[in-house]
């Protein structure tokens, strides 16, 4: 797992967010559900892609619940900190 500190992560994000001049999400994006992980075209595409770089073992739905572990906190606290202003 990728170890960055609560703040630099909320900052990046908050930034990117502003920059794509998007809001923080709330909830779960779409990318990020399991309707996206659950899809088999999807699956395929990781397999092949995940086959191309030799990680055994890895399915898609561990990368995309790893993503927003790390992610859906800190959009959790910007939105709770500043609204969904940002």
């Amino acid at each position: 797992m990728i170890n960055i500190a609560d703040d630099d992560l909320d900052a990046a994000i908050r930034a990117t967010f502003e920059r794509r001049r998007t809001p923080i999400p709330r909830g779960r994006p779409p990318g990020l559900s399991a309707e996206m992980f659950g899809d088999e075209g999807k699956q395929r595409q990781w397999r092949a892609y995940a086959a191309s770089l030799e990680l055994d073992g890895v399915t898609l739905e561990s990368i995309i619940e790893g993503i927003w572990d790390l992610v859906g906190s800190s959009c959790a606290r910007i939105v709770a900190k500043n609204g969904n202003e940002t």
